[in-house]
């Protein structure tokens, strides 16, 4: 790059393999343009750039067609960065060979704009049922969930450490439910909530077997933080409550467990005169980690 005997393409084509590895892109919280190492010097020392056209800095040598860099300092210590700029600034530079280092120097002296409103960034897009939620979180909600079934299933020698574990990781994950919006209900309800537990269930089963794709691991995680936001919904705890409830009461009338306590049966009669009509059941149960997530871990304090 730095030979002045050699065509300016083939300088530039060195420059450009070079730039990576002496020069670092912008990052989020530097300014845009950085002072180039030559122009700093030439500050310091009181010296001014020059800006002469190519043309005017060419050397007197038998190839006139072999211009020296637009750079005054072309010795040894003429960076890649620096001479590619002077070199697109000079007014004689043809113009594709200007557009084609414009386009190599850019990342290395502006940083990307953010664009798009700031909840789609953060926290993702609305889906088809208005549920948003960010791709960090909804892979959060999905491996704390995956961890909390593996320390069920397992037998450790410590009980007490599993259940404080186990208390840590329902904790997180409620905390992290509750942070978001459930879908809405008139576009999903117990039938969209049943075909997101059957996808669900599907994805497990090919995960046991194979690697999902990128896609389908985006996808699985998507619908673990939907289907679990939909059960924080205060109508399906309170639904959830009502059906254990009436449970326990038939196990009772037959004389196979002990009677409702006045404060159940109190609760029970309060769900039913809120919610009369029965919905429909959108389970059977698919997976596993929702029977490690009962309702109550969605009540509030």
């Amino acid at each position: 790059m730095r030979n002045e005997e050699l065509p300016l393409p083939t300088r530039v084509t060195m420059a450009a393999k070079a730039l990576p590895y002496l020069h670092a892109k912008r990052g989020a919280d530097e300014p845009d343009e950085p002072v180039s190492s030559a122009e700093e010097g030439g500050r310091a020392s009181g010296a001014s750039v020059n800006t002469k056209p190519i043309s005017a800095q060419r050397a007197t040598t038998k190839q006139a067609s072999r211009p020296m860099s637009a750079r005054p300092d072309s010795g040894p210590a003429l960076m890649p960065l620096d001479f590619l700029l002077g070199v697109m600034r000079a007014p004689d530079t043809p113009p594709a060979l200007r557009f084609k280092i414009a386009c190599l120097t850019t990342p290395y002296l502006h940083k990307k704009r953010e664009t798009g409103d700031f909840l789609a960034r953060t926290a993702g897009k609305p889906d088809q049922y208005d549920f948003v939620v960010n791709r960090v979180t909804a892979k959060e909600i999905r491996d704390d969930t995956r961890r909390l079934g593996r320390l069920v299933r397992t037998r450790p020698k410590d009980v007490h450490r599993k259940q404080r574990k186990a208390q840590a990781l329902a904790g997180r994950i409620r905390s992290r439910v509750q942070s978001l919006v459930p879908p809405c209900p008139s576009l999903y309800g117990p039938r969209e909530h049943a075909k997101d537990q059957a996808r669900y269930s599907q994805l497990r089963k090919r995960r046991s077997r194979s690697a999902l794709s990128r896609a389908e691991d985006v996808e699985e995680a998507h619908l673990l933080a939907r289907i679990l936001t939909f059960r924080s919904r205060p109508e399906v705890i309170a639904r959830d409550r009502i059906e254990e409830l009436e449970k326990r009461e038939r196990l009772a009338r037959n004389g196979r467990g002990p009677p409702l306590s006045l404060r159940e049966e109190s609760c029970l009669r309060e769900l039913r005169t809120l919610f009369p009509k029965q919905l429909s059941r959108p389970l059977p149960d698919y997976m596993a980690e929702d029977r490690l997530l009962p309702a109550e871990w969605f009540e509030p304090a």
